[in-house]
C-alpha cells in the first residue's frame, strides 16, 4: 500500500466575478416605449406560500382573541382560511386543528367547528384518508424529533420514519389487512392520494401533540455511553460504556431503521481485532489511524470523516 489520508468533500463556490452585471446592462424602464407606467400588481395571482402564510396568521389571530370573543372562530375569514389549508395542507390542517383544540374557549366544541369546514374533493378519497389517521393513531404512539423535524410512529416494537417507503409498505398492509373480509376474503388498497394526505396529517398532529424525543439512525449517545442498533428487525442495541459493552433489548433512546440499512452481527465476546488485516491491506503504522476511523463513525455527536485509501 503506497499511502492513505483522511479527507472531507470538496465544496466548490460558484464565482461572484460577473455579479452583479454592469449598470448598463440593467433596464432602464423610463427609456423603454413599450412599458405601461400605469401597471399595478392588484390583479396579481397571489403566490401559494403567501396565501398559505396569510391563512395562517388569520387563523392564529383569531385564537389570539377568541377567548374574549368566541364568535371569530365562526367568522367568514377564519372558516375561509380552514378551508383553504383543508383543501391544500392537509398537515397544516391538522396542526391547527390542534392548536384550536388547546386555545378555543371550553364552550366551543371543536366538531362544530369542523362542521363549518367544506370538504373538497372526493368524499370516499376523504374517508379513506380518515380511516388511516384513525388505524394509525390506534396502532401507535407518534414521536417528534425537533432537531431533524422528522415524524415518526411507534408500532410493533418498530419506528417508522413517515417520510420512507417502510412506512409506506407497513400502512398500505395495515390498512389491507385492517379491510380484509366479506365474500372475498381480500382488503382494499389506499391510493398514492390516501397515503399522502394520511402522512401529511400525521406529521402535523405528531409536531404539535405527538413525544418530543430525539429519534436516532444506526448510533446514539445518552449519559456518556454509546448505544448501536443492530437493525436486525428488533429493538436491539450495543451499549457501550466505561466499563465494557452487552447487547440488550432494554434501550433508554429510540432508533428508526431505513430501508437501506443492513443488519450488524450480533457480537460475541473474544473476539481479534488484528483478523481485520487479513482483509484490509493496511501497512501498520496507519492501521492505528484507520481503527480510530472506524470508531469516530459511531460517535453522531462528532463530525462525519471520509477514509481516502489508495494504493496498488
Amino acid at each position: 500500500m503506497e499511502s492513505m489520508s483522511i479527507g472531507a468533500p470538496v465544496t466548490r463556490i460558484a464565482s461572484s466575478k460577473n455579479f452583479p452585471p454592469p449598470i448598463s446592462e440593467l433596464n432602464d424602464v423610463d427609456n423603454v416605449d413599450n412599458v405601461d407606467r400605469n401597471f399595478t400588481l392588484d390583479d396579481a395571482v397571489e403566490a401559494a406560500p403567501e396565501k398559505l402564510a396569510k391563512a395562517l396568521a388569520i387563523i392564529d389571530g383569531a385564537l389570539d382573541i377568541c377567548e374574549e370573543d368566541p364568535r371569530v372562530l365562526f367568522a367568514d375569514d377564519f372558516r375561509e382560511a380552514l378551508q383553504y389549508l383543508h383543501a391544500n395542507d392537509e398537515g397544516e390542517y391538522q396542526a391547527a386543528r390542534c392548536r384550536i383544540k388547546k386555545r378555543k374557549p371550553s364552550g366551543v366544541k371543536l366538531e362544530d367547528i369542523d362542521a363549518i369546514v367544506k370538504h373538497s374533493g372526493n368524499e370516499e378519497e376523504s374517508s379513506v384518508a380518515a380511516d388511516l389517521i384513525k388505524l394509525c393513531l390506534e396502532s401507535g404512539e407518534l414521536y417528534y424529533d425537533g432537531d431533524t423535524d422528522k415524524s415518526f410512529i411507534l408500532t410493533g416494537g418498530q419506528m417508522l420514519n413517515m417520510q420512507t417507503k417502510v412506512f409506506i409498505d407497513w400502512l398500505s398492509m395495515a390498512y389491507y389487512n385492517d379491510t380484509r373480509g366479506g365474500e372475498s376474503g381480500y382488503g382494499q388498497s389506499a391510493s398514492e392520494q390516501n397515503i399522502k394526505q394520511t402522512r401529511s396529517a400525521l406529521a402535523g398532529i405528531a409536531k404539535n401533540e405527538g413525544i418530543k424525543q430525539a429519534v436516532h439512525l444506526r448510533a446514539a449517545m445518552l449519559n456518556g455511553n454509546s448505544y448501536i442498533h443492530l437493525g436486525d428487525g428488533t429493538s436491539k442495541a450495543v451499549e457501550i460504556t466505561s466499563t465494557g459493552w452487552c447487547v440488550t433489548d432494554d434501550v433508554p433512546v429510540k432508533f428508526w431503521q431505513s430501508s437501506a440499512m443492513q443488519s450488524l452481527p450480533t457480537p460475541s465476546e473474544g473476539g481479534n481485532v488484528e483478523l481485520l488485516w487479513k482483509y484490509v491491506n493496511v501497512n501498520d503504522k496507519d492501521r492505528l489511524l484507520v481503527l480510530a476511523w472506524i470508531l469516530e463513525s459511531f460517535r453522531p455527536e462528532t463530525p462525519f470523516l471520509v477514509l481516502a485509501i489508495s494504493g496498488q
